[in-house]
């Protein structure tokens, strides 16, 4: 499933765990306006202006 995490403070870091440990094939993506975040090499990012685009082709959006 590809799943949105918006935001990665801690509710996203929790969230993206939880979604990862669930179901190991799960592609997460973690979308937040501060370009600047570490984010770890098993997600993939849309971070900046633009981390809202194409959340359409995301299976689920996780906002936090």
């Amino acid at each position: 499933m590809k799943i949105a995490i918006l935001g990665y403070g801690r509710q996203g870091q929790s969230a993206s765990e939880y979604w990862q440990q669930l179901d190991p094939e799960n592609q997460i993506t973690i979308c937040d306006s501060n370009k600047s975040i570490e984010v770890p090499d098993q997600y993939g990012s849309q971070l900046g202006e633009k981390y809202l685009n194409n959340l359409d082709e995301f299976d689920l959006i996780v906002r936090s």
